[in-house]
């Protein structure tokens, strides 16, 4: 059984109060199976040959990323765990299990992603919420796979993903059970009434391929006890308001936890800064909600 959108309102007041809110019953068994099966295919598909990308989730204070990271704004770029490539550049582990995420045009690229983003479900819940030009920047679809699916740090979406004013929010879809020793999102409620701490911002000095996007300020510390588990069971929909410190822990149980993520923020209400890592190319542009 999905929830109706009647019973999601109920939800949507508490997501306003604490920024962050589980809601169960979204996803259908159905659909499910659907995306694991559709991202099970790209993962069969990824081209072993080229140069394997690792995604590191513990971030600096410096530089971050490279050219593959910055190019995959308008792909469905597979990035592996740490720890998973050897010198030579080759996996130590089986390849699905390997995988960090495919990133970061998975929602428009593939179809069976497309269609389950823009759904009248969603639709629905972007309209509950007010949103008036929903834009859809990005997709990403992350494993975390049992002792591989590393942790990462606390952080904000609005850190990656601004919007200004600050409009933007997460849609985070438990495929698999998603409990706290397998690395659920742990959260602070309320923090969603502060600023953007920090910007990931592209380098003006593009001479440095190394460089191509910096931090505007250094790593902040929050303390462990502020945080909350967001435990959500397989098929519940996580909104996650784009203010909201949470953060997630490595995966040390047996199990995965899978989980489909893509962001709106509203084009009515705000702009996409030019500074942002994310922007629109040629052959790509941020596809809007209610449109599709």
């Amino acid at each position: 059984m999905v929830i109706k959108i009647e019973d999601v309102k109920n939800y949507i007041k508490k997501f306003k109060e604490d920024g962050c809110v589980v809601i169960p019953d979204f996803v259908s068994e159905k659909e499910i199976n659907e995306l694991k099966d559709a991202c099970r295919k790209i993962v069969d598909d990824i081209d072993m040959s080229q140069q394997l990308e690792t995604f590191t989730t513990i971030e600096g204070n410096s530089h971050v990323r490279g050219n593959f990271f910055g190019d995959s704004q308008d792909k469905m770029s597979p990035f592996f765990e740490e720890g998973v490539v050897d010198n030579e550049g080759q996996l130590v582990i089986p390849k699905h299990q390997a995988v960090n995420k495919i990133a970061h045009a998975i929602h428009w690229l593939n179809p069976t992603f497309k269609k389950h983003t823009f759904s009248e479900k969603v639709k629905n819940v972007a309209r509950e919420l007010g949103m008036i030009k929903p834009i859809v920047p990005q997709g990403m679809y992350i494993f975390k796979n049992p002792g591989v699916g590393g942790e990462f740090a606390p952080h904000q979406d609005g850190t990656f993903l601004y919007s200004e004013p600050m409009t933007t929010l997460g849609f985070w879809w438990a495929l698999d059970d998603a409990t706290i020793e397998n690395g659920c999102l742990w959260f602070i409620p309320g923090s969603h009434k502060g600023n953007i701490k920090r910007r990931m911002l592209r380098n003006p000095d593009m001479s440095d391929p190394d460089k191509l996007y910096i931090y505007d300020h250094p790593l902040e510390t929050f303390e462990n006890e502020d945080f909350v588990p967001a435990v959500a069971p397989k098929g519940s929909c996580v909104l996650i308001d784009g203010r909201v410190v949470h953060r997630s822990a490595k995966n040390n149980s047996t199990q995965p936890r899978h989980a489909y993520t893509f962001h709106l923020y509203d084009g009515e209400e705000s702009v996409w800064p030019k500074e942002n890592w994310q922007q629109e190319t040629t052959n790509y542009k941020f596809p809007t909600l209610y449109d599709n």
